[in-house]
C-alpha cells in the first residue's frame, strides 16, 4: 500500500505536551511507529490510511497546520527555543515571540524565521523573510529572499514587533508571483497604505561570529537542567515519545523545543525529577552523548541518501581523527536554503541514455567560514563520494589556518551586488525530481539552451520518467558564484 507522508508545522519551534499528545495519538492510530522531526522545527510520520480520512478523524478539530504529501506551507522558524540556554539579547524575551507568532494568524507559504542574532542554535537567514532582532527596543530588521529580487536584500526600515505579522502577510500578497519588485519601492507602498510603524535603519546589523552550540545531554542552567537529546537517524519512537510526555506532565514541564538540527530540548528540569529522567533514557537505550562530528549537520528532511552520505562522513571523520569543532556542515540535495559553514552539494550527472547517470559532488565554504554572511565560495567540485573525506579534512585545516581576530564581526547590508549566493527558477518533474532549467535547455528532448519552461510545447515530457509538462513545478535554485 502506499503510504502518505504527514507533516506537522510547529510554529516557532514550539511543542507543548498537549499537541503532542494529539500527534502520537494520531501517529499510533495511523500504524507510524516513529516521528521525524524537520529542519524547519516540524514533524513528520508516515502512514497507509487514506489522506481524507487522516485529516478528518485525528486533525479535523485541531488547530494544527497539518499536509498530507504536500509541502505548501514551509513553517515558521524561531529562537524561541534558545531563550534561557544560550547568549541572547537583552530586550528579547518568550513572551515576545509567543506575540509574534500569535499575530502571524494565517497560513503562510513564505519561508518566516525570527532570530535573535546573538544565538547560534537557530540560523538567521534560511527564510524568505527574515526578521532579526535590533539594538533598538522592539524594532527588527527584515532581510528578503525571493526569486523577484536580485539575492537578498534589507527591508528600508526596522519593523515595530506588532507589525511583523501584517507586514509579513502583505509582502506575501504583493511577491507572489512577481517576477521583477523594487523593494525600496514596495516599502515605501506598503508604509502608506498600512501605515505601519517602523523606524530609519541608522546602522547596518552587526553580528558577532557566534560558534555552534553544544545543546546534547544534560546541562545545567543555574538551578535546573536542560536536556537535549539527539537520534542518529533523526528519527523518535511513538513509544519513547508517550513516555516523555507523561513525564513532563508529572514534573510540571508544559513543552518541549525542536530545533532545526531535528533534535529535541527539554527545559526547565529541577533537581529532585533528573533521576526521573535519567531512567526513562536509559529505559530505552537512548545515548546523549554523541561525538560532537555528528551533532553539526544540516540536512534534507527525510532523504535518505543524504543521511547515508552523512553517516559515511562522519565514520570517515571519526577514524581519521579529523577536528570540525567550530565548522557545521549541509548536504544540499535540492533546492533547500542553507547555513552552515561548509555546503556538500549534490550533482546528478547524465549521461547518455535516461537510466544512466552517476552522482557527484561540490564543496563549498562560507565567507570566514561564517554561514551568516550567506556568500559561498567554490572549494572544489566533480568529486566522487570517496574522495569527499579528503577533500573535507583540507578544507577543515584551511578553516583552523584562517582563524583570526578580524574578522569576528561582520556586517549585513543591502548590496546585492555583495551576495554571491543567488535564486533563480527552473522547473522540477513531480514524479522523478528531474530539473528543467533554461539555461541549459533538454539535450535528450532537443530542447536547446535559453528555452524559457513557459516557451516549451505542450507535448513536452519529461527526458527521464516522460512526465507531462503540466507535472513540473516551480523551485528556487541556489546557484553559488565567488564575488
Amino acid at each position: 500500500m502506499q503510504k502518505n507522508q504527514v507533516k506537522i508545522n510547529l510554529k516557532g519551534g514550539i511543542l507543548s505536551t498537549g499537541v503532542l499528545s494529539n500527534i502520537l495519538n494520531a501517529a499510533r492510530h495511523c500504524g507510524a511507529e516513529n516521528i521525524h522531526f524537520g529542519e524547519r522545527q516540524n514533524a513528520f510520520f508516515f502512514t497507509t490510511e487514506d489522506r481524507d480520512e487522516v485529516l478528518e478523524k485525528y486533525f479535523g478539530m485541531k488547530s494544527m497546520e497539518v499536509e498530507i504529501n504536500d509541502n505548501q506551507y514551509p513553517n515558521i522558524t524561531s529562537s524561541y527555543i534558545a531563550e534561557d540556554i544560550f547568549t541572547t539579547h537583552p530586550w528579547v524575551s518568550e513572551g515576545m515571540y509567543q506575540d509574534i507568532l500569535h499575530s502571524i494568524d494565517y497560513k503562510s507559504k513564505f519561508k518566516i524565521n525570527i532570530v535573535d542574532p546573538t544565538q547560534g542554535l537557530v540560523p538567521l537567514f534560511t527564510g524568505n523573510l527574515n526578521f532579526i532582532c535590533s539594538s533598538h527596543m522592539n524594532f527588527w530588521y527584515l532581510f528578503v529572499k525571493h526569486h523577484s529580487i536580485d539575492g537578498m536584500m534589507c527591508y528600508p526600515t526596522l519593523i515595530y514587533t506588532n507589525e511583523i505579522g501584517a507586514l509579513s502577510q502583505a509582502l506575501e500578497k504583493e511577491l507572489t508571483g512577481k517576477k521583477n519588485v523594487n523593494l525600496l519601492s514596495l516599502a515605501k507602498q506598503l508604509n502608506e497604505q498600512h501605515k505601519f510603524i517602523v523606524t530609519d535603519i541608522e546602522q547596518e546589523l552587526a553580528l558577532q561570529r557566534v560558534r555552534f552550540p553544544d545543546y546534547e545531554g544534560m546541562n545545567r542552567l543555574g538551578d535546573k537542567f536542560l536536556l537535549g537529546i539527539y537520534r542518529r537517524n533523526n528519527d523518535f519512537s511513538v513509544e519513547f515519545l508517550e513516555e516523555v510526555t507523561v513525564l513532563c506532565n508529572q514534573t510540571r514541564i508544559g513543552q518541549i523545543c525542536v530545533t532545526p538540527w531535528q533534535s529535541l530540548l527539554i527545559k526547565g528540569i529541577v533537581e529532585k525529577d533528573r533521576i526521573q529522567w535519567e531512567k526513562l533514557l536509559g529505559k530505552y537505550g537512548i545515548n546523549i552523548r554523541h561525538s560532537a562530528l555528528e551533532l553539526n549537520w544540516q540536512l534534507p528532511d527525510l532523504d535518505e541518501a543524504a543521511m547515508s552520505l552523512k553517516k559515511f562522513l562522519v565514520r570517515e571523520f571519526d577514524e581519521r581523527d579529523i577536528r570540525t569543532y567550530g565548522l557545521s556542515f549541509a548536504i544540499k540535495t535540492n533546492a533547500m536554503d542553507v547555513a552552515s559553514s561548509v555546503v556538500i552539494e549534490e550533482r546528478i550527472i547524465r549521461n547518455s541514455g535516461a537510466e544512466n547517470f552517476n552522482i557527484q559532488y561540490s564543496v563549498l565554504y562560507a565567507e570566514d567560514f561564517n554561514p551568516n554572511k550567506q556568500i559561498y565560495t567554490v572549494y572544489s567540485e566533480n568529486i566522487e563520494r570517496e574522495a569527499l573525506p579528503d577533500v573535507l579534512e583540507r578544507l577543515s585545516r584551511k578553516y583552523y589556518e584562517q582563524l583570526n581576530n578580524s574578522n569576528e564581526v561582520l556586517n549585513i547590508d543591502n548590496k546585492e551586488e555583495k551576495q554571491s549566493l543567488r535564486n533563480k527558477v527552473i522547473h522540477q518533474c513531480k514524479h522523478c525530481f528531474t530539473l528543467y532549467d533554461s539555461e541549459y535547455g533538454d539535450s535528450m528532448n532537443g530542447i536547446a539552451s535559453g528555452v524559457l519552461f513557459d516557451d516549451l510545447p505542450a507535448t513536452y515530457v519529461c527526458p527521464v520518467c516522460d512526465g507531462p509538462k503540466i507535472d513540473f513545478v516551480i523551485k528556487e535554485l541556489s546557484l553559488s558564484g565567488q564575488s
